[in-house]
């Protein structure tokens, strides 16, 4: 499964993950986005409850 982190306006990508659809992978995503960005950005997800 491919996980993503996009700039909604420039359509830029600010991290991407591959791996299964479980909180492993989605805390790598989150920590890299994380390390790459300096303020809290907005996040909108497609409903999966390990983001939180």
């Amino acid at each position: 499964m491919d996980l993503g982190a996009l700039c909604r306006t420039s359509k830029l990508v600010i991290a991407w993950h591959v791996g299964k659809r479980d909180q492993e992978s989605a805390d790598a995503l989150v920590e890299d986005v994380r390390a790459r960005l300096a303020v809290m950005p907005q996040i909108t997800t497609d409903g999966l409850g390990l983001y939180a």
